[in-house]
């Protein structure tokens, strides 16, 4: 007897096909005979053509008292190809139809906010971390912050942060403050950064904001350190263009406090 592989591949059962191929080898023959060159037991076998009847590949002719069953022709079995077809078909015609409704719920859950809280240094250091892998994914960030406090915060720390995101090839952008006013060291190639001053008297930054990607961080650089990070595309992008606006407006302020 053939393998019953390829009748299985276009939707046959292991049983249906070795039925089936039974009955093709007889060329006709009764329920009984046909079970017996299957192995199977008759009842089950009758069971099996009655299914193969309705798919077509065989019929039921009374010969005398009896039943004889018999194959139709194999390239009967193409039509089974052909309407699992269109029953593909109909199912993605169905689905594209419900499509919608299904990317509306994936939508809303993805467009909902997480927020992340930290607190204390261990748990700064680990908000900075996840920032310094997620920056690493679109290689750039930019933010606001005071450079006098962070140095008050975080101190050698922060020079190490630094150099760590020069290693994973992140490009900063900053608009920064400073009591001392505008930094000579400020915008450094080698440091891939730009940065703008702005005077700390008419924007007293508390915070470190930093943006990429989809992610918002805020990290509290007076009294007891503590941070969030808010992962939201839509809150990201309107971060992003607050601070390009903010940038485009501090290369004015930066050139005259540089006497530019």
């Amino acid at each position: 007897m053939p393998s019953t592989k390829p009748l299985e591949g276009v939707g046959l059962s292991e049983r249906q096909a070795r039925v089936y191929l039974g009955t093709l080898e007889l060329g006709r023959g009764t329920v009984q005979e046909i079970a017996v060159k299957c192995g199977e037991k008759r009842v089950t076998t009758h069971v099996i053509l009655i299914e193969l009847e309705s798919k077509g590949l065989v019929r039921f002719i009374k010969s005398g008292k009896h039943r004889i069953v018999e194959t139709t022709p194999p390239e009967s079995l193409l039509a089974l190809i052909r309407d699992q077809e269109r029953l593909l078909r109909v199912r993605e015609e169905t689905l594209r139809k419900t499509l919608p409704e299904l990317s509306m719920v994936y939508n809303l859950a993805h467009a909902s906010p997480t927020v992340k809280f930290y607190e204390g240094p261990e748990g700064i250091r680990a908000l900075r971390e996840e920032a310094l892998r997620a920056s690493s994914k679109v290689k750039r960030v930019v933010g606001f912050v005071s450079i006098d406090k962070l140095f008050a915060a975080f101190g050698k720390g922060e020079q190490e942060f630094s150099l760590e995101r020069v290693q994973r090839g992140i490009r900063s952008r900053v608009i920064y403050t400073t009591k001392s006013g505008p930094r000579p060291d400020a915008t450094s190639p080698k440091l891939l950064r730009e940065a703008r001053f702005v005077p700390p008297e008419k924007f007293p930054f508390q915070s470190d904001i930093s943006i990429y990607g989809d992610k918002v961080s805020f990290v509290a650089l007076t009294g007891n350190l503590n941070g969030v990070m808010i992962t939201s595309k839509s809150i990201a992008d309107t971060m992003l263009a607050i601070f390009e606006l903010a940038w485009i407006q501090a290369e004015k302020t930066d050139r005259a406090a540089r006497g530019e």
